[in-house]
């Protein structure tokens, strides 16, 4: 798999080069008009051909075994359309900062221009980013599970009003979070999961309460560990069912995981990417796939699912 890969990657190098030195030859002798249309031309059949030869080697790479056959290429990573990508870019790139790309009525977030910049690059996410992003999530798991949703996503606050902020467990700052008027009539107690986004002051990390298993599990793309915060959200748990439904729920015994064996960061800016990856895959239950190199990539395929208003 990997020589196709290489041979495809040469073929389509200097297949490139040279389509776009004939492309070149005819601008230096055509009108500046069609000579800017020709340069144009070449930017979109250059992304047309990788996307065509993409798509080809996987094809390929599909037909070479049956493994590779059977492979599932996953939804998260599944290349861009041609008109996302070309959305994409227009969001990522220059214009009025103040300019709102997507808003979410679920959440009540505009994100403008500049908030999009810190999908660029290796800038660091922000809180209306993730929050926008995690309430797509919830709107997906609504849209698939209406009557009674599987997770529940809360946003970046959250901790920090549970704990954070005052540096000591405050129940009575989150338990109206999840009253039946806030929730749309269901209980986060009902669900398998409840995602919590973490952050530790410089750094995103996520939180996992699996009620189906009993169990709580921190993920960390530094490959860290904080039982402290685990503990205050088994407290929180058995509280919620206290507050709630006036039942005692003993859950110092749940289990407390912290797995090694996820996807690392190899850099100092993608905690916050790989928090919102983690929460996605978590929420389909399926296991982590992605790694460090796929990070460019799922930071453009963020940013195509909250301009479309959705994530499938």
């Amino acid at each position: 798999a990997e020589e196709k890969r290489q041979k495809a990657a040469s073929y389509l190098s200097g297949h490139e080069a040279i389509k776009i030195q004939g492309l070149l030859e005819r601008a230096k002798v055509s009108p500046l008009e069609e000579s800017i249309s020709l340069i144009r031309d070449m930017q979109i059949e250059q992304k047309m051909e990788a996307m065509h030869e993409l798509e080809a080697l996987r094809l390929s790479a599909a037909a070479g075994g049956a493994e590779a056959a059977e492979a599932e290429v996953d939804p998260a990573l599944r290349p861009l359309s041609f008109e996302e990508d070309e959305d994409v870019d227009d969001a990522l790139g220059p214009g009025p900062p103040a300019e709102v790309l997507a808003s979410s009525d679920f959440t009540n977030i505009d994100l403008k221009r500049s908030d999009l910049d810190c999908m660029n690059g290796l800038n660091w996410l922000n809180d209306e980013v993730i929050n926008f992003y995690m309430g797509l999530l919830q709107q997906r798991e609504l849209r698939l599970n209406p009557e009674k949703p599987r997770v529940h996503f809360f946003n970046t606050f959250f901790y920090n009003a549970l704990f954070a902020d005052k540096r000591t467990y405050l129940y009575k700052g989150v338990n109206r979070w999840t009253s039946p008027k806030r929730l749309k009539g269901y209980s986060i107690l009902d669900c398998d999961k409840v995602v919590v986004p973490i952050h530790q002051g410089v750094h995103w990390v996520l939180a996992v309460i699996n009620l189906a298993q009993s169990s709580l599990s921190f993920l960390d793309s530094m490959g860290g560990g904080d039982n402290g915060a685990l503990d205050n959200l088994a407290k929180y748990i058995s509280d919620e069912f206290m507050d709630k439904r006036q039942q005692e729920e003993d859950t110092r015994g749940w289990g407390r995981h912290v797995p090694g064996n996820i996807p690392h960061q190899h850099n100092c800016s993608d905690c916050g990417v790989f928090m919102v990856t983690f929460a996605e895959f978590e929420s389909r239950n399926r296991e982590f796939v992605f790694s460090q190199r796929d990070m460019p990539f799922i930071r453009r395929r963020m940013v195509a699912e909250m301009l479309n208003g959705s994530v499938q």
